[in-house]
């Protein structure tokens, strides 16, 4: 209902809240100014349908997000955006305005490259200052240098060398515990083997008490006859006496002549 407005000025005061979205409908505004308020959010993106914009000041208030695409705004004369939250890059094309005349991006979070081609060579009319993550541009900005190429190379040959240590030290790493625990086995194994040779006595000790030869010909009376049990092809067998245990064993001596009596004898 108020296209026809040229000039919308209401700096210097308490404004709170946002932007209307709908701010291109105001096609022949030539002037906004709402400086000095204590307006939020992101700018609209209708400010590029303005055309006939000359002046556009927002300074001092509280607005965030990136500049809206205000490409189509070549007649405008002066920009100020300083004083806010804005972040994103210095747009490219507002190098081609070529009847801008001042430009005031100061005290934001704008980040990046600051061009050099156009209106950006005449650092008179252009303040960055405040934006501690901007660089490049002329030198009279006094902005850190840009290191766009050879660095990003580095940064991408330093990702990758990372990637490669990483790789090579899990490799390392799985290996290392692939050998610990092959050795874990192994020792296990080999103490395993030594605990059962050690536990577990030969077959005649674990069945048979160990009896000195001196003691088995005292029980027998010297292997006597009348000890006898009986004889057969592969040796003789003994009644004895083992006073030590009080008990009653059968004593076979073997004749070791005879070709397989040691072999009977450890079948039985």
């Amino acid at each position: 209902q108020i296209s026809p407005l040229l000039t919308l000025g209401m700096s210097n005061n308490s404004l709170t809240g946002s932007l209307p979205k709908d701010f291109g409908r105001l096609g022949n505004l030539v002037n906004i100014s709402v400086a000095h308020n204590k307006l939020s959010g992101k700018l609209p993106e209708t400010f590029g349908k303005c055309l006939s914009l000359e002046r556009l000041y927002l300074q001092g208030n509280s607005f965030d997000g990136t500049i809206p695409n205000i490409s189509g705004l070549v007649g405008v004369k002066e920009i100020d955006f300083s004083n806010n939250n804005l972040s994103g890059s210095v747009p490219g094309y507002l190098a081609n305005f070529n009847s801008l005349e001042y430009l005031n991006l100061s005290v934001n979070n704008f980040e990046g490259f600051v061009p050099t081609k156009g209106k950006f060579k005449n650092a008179s009319i252009l303040s960055v200052f405040g934006n501690k993550n901007l660089c490049g541009g002329v030198l009279e900005l006094k902005l850190k240098p840009c290191f766009s190429q050879a660095p990003t190379k580095g940064k991408k040959h330093s990702a990758l060398l990372k990637k490669v240590v990483i790789g090579v030290s899990i490799c390392v790493s799985l290996l290392l515990l692939l050998f610990i625990a092959l050795v874990s086995l192994s020792w296990s194994k080999k103490r395993k083997k030594k605990n059962t040779s050690e536990a577990t006595p030969s077959t005649l000790g674990a069945f048979h008490e160990m009896i000195s030869y001196g003691d088995l010909q005292n029980a027998t009376d010297g292997f006597s006859s009348s000890h006898l049990i009986g004889s057969g092809s592969f040796g003789t067998v003994f009644k004895a006496l083992l006073p030590a245990e009080n008990k009653i064993v059968a004593v076979k001596v073997l004749n070791l002549q005879r070709h397989g009596a040691m072999k009977s004898f450890m079948a039985e």
